[in-house]
């Protein structure tokens, strides 16, 4: 407490003929002052780089943000296919776990930021999901693969499935959601991709730049030796 605020108290106290009032004489002003105080802390204080972007609203994007919202808008738009919300979820949860593949070098300067704007609290590189047979487990995973294939400069995928009849259909599956992209033009030109391999087990395509990326569906198994 401040000391003009200490002689106020008393003068107040000095002056007063009845019996103090020791809430309304001396708690309340400690309250407000306190309060005064603590609301200026927080109108003063900066915790990041973030922050302080925030509050000016000058926030830079960067290369990664706009992969990642090249992908999200190719997976929801770009395939001409209505996801229910529960594959959109599933979506989402795959983009978490590639961030740092997104972002590459930027990822260590705005790790705070994108995992604020998304809902998380910390990086999870890893995403289960469990979905009775049916449910279209390959139709959202191929699509995830195919919009991060498609939208990730230099990205290599690799899908195992528990035989070579499941890892055929996966793959098969993909090239599906290409023609589906390539045929509505509107996100992804066929131009854009030069097919240099495609067999029983992967595909491969070069971009204009240069960079390579890389799509392959594997047999592998369930034991663990």
């Amino acid at each position: 407490m401040s000391n003009w605020q200490i002689q106020f108290i008393k003068i107040n106290v000095l002056k007063s003929k009845k019996k103090m009032n020791t809430t309304k004489d001396i708690h309340e002003h400690m309250v407000n002052y306190w309060l005064k105080q603590h609301e200026e802390y927080i109108s003063q204080r900066i915790i990041s780089r973030f922050d302080r972007a925030e509050g000016l609203g000058v926030i830079q994007k960067t290369n990664g943000d706009r992969i990642l919202e090249q992908m999200t808008d190719l997976f929801l738009n770009g395939f001409g296919i209505e996801w229910s919300s529960t594959q959109i979820k599933i979506f989402k949860a795959f983009q978490d776990t590639i961030l740092p593949r997104i972002y590459l070098e930027d990822w260590a300067e705005v790790k705070e930021r994108v995992l604020k704007q998304r809902g998380l609290t910390k990086l999870q590189q890893e995403c289960l999901v469990n979905m009775a047979r049916r449910n279209g487990k390959t139709w959202i995973v191929s699509g995830a693969c195919v919009a991060a294939f498609l939208t990730i400069k230099g990205i290599s995928i690799a899908i195992f499935s528990v035989g070579k009849r499941q890892s055929g259909l996966f793959l098969t599956s993909c090239q599906e959601k290409l023609e589906l992209a390539f045929n509505r033009g509107t996100h992804v030109k066929k131009s854009d991709f030069k097919q240099l391999q495609k067999n029983q087990e992967v595909l491969i395509y070069e971009l204009p730049d240069g960079s390579k990326n890389t799509l392959a569906s594997l047999p592998g198994s369930t034991k663990v030796s």
